[in-house]
């Protein structure tokens, strides 16, 4: 197989990926309560079922600091956790703060990468940062308002940017591979 099939294939998998985000992300968007709700409670019910095994496994540390440690933030995984499940619109606020910092921190490193990189699709990705810095920044002060779809709906946003982002760049590494092929 030589390398002008290779990239070819490449490309054609990269537009696979990149549509599928887009159709996932559309999907995420129009079930913006149901993807919120059910995102709150798989974290609800991941910290508290890992919080209840970190604790029963506390007991099998050997060591006094190891055993006092993994009980406390067992604990404290488990009851979070718990009042999550218990809870969740108090809980969605929470979760839409901790999301917005996600989206701020991804958006952070994707603009100062894309400075420092400088590659052939390098303002696309310039653009993709700036526009998730911008959703963490709405999100956190949306979270204030305790809208439950909110974290669904930015959550489909970001899956739908990437989506295009993967198809920009299948098409303009497919161009600059080819270029240097010919």
């Amino acid at each position: 197989m030589n390398e002008k099939t290779t990239v070819h294939q490449q490309k054609g998998l990269s537009l696979f990926f990149g549509i599928f985000l887009i159709l996932l992300g559309l999907f995420t968007i129009n079930a913006r309560i149901f993807v919120s709700a059910i995102t709150i409670y798989i974290f609800g019910w991941v910290l508290l079922i890992g919080g209840g095994a970190q604790c029963f496994a506390s007991f099998y540390g050997g060591r006094w600091k190891i055993f006092f440690v993994m009980l406390i933030t067992g604990l404290i995984s488990f009851i979070i956790g718990a009042a999550i499940v218990v809870n969740p619109r108090l809980s969605s606020q929470t979760i839409a703060i901790l999301v917005s910092i996600v989206f701020i921190v991804q958006g952070l490193f994707q603009i100062v990468e894309s400075i420092s990189s400088r590659t052939g699709y390098w303002m696309w990705d310039f653009i993709t940062g700036i526009i998730f810095f911008v959703l963490g920044i709405v999100l956190w002060f949306a979270s204030s308002l305790g809208n439950i779809g909110m974290i669904g709906f930015l959550i489909g946003i970001a899956i739908v940017i990437s989506g295009f982002l993967t198809i920009i760049n299948a098409y303009t590494n497919h161009t600059v591979i080819s270029k240097r092929l010919a």
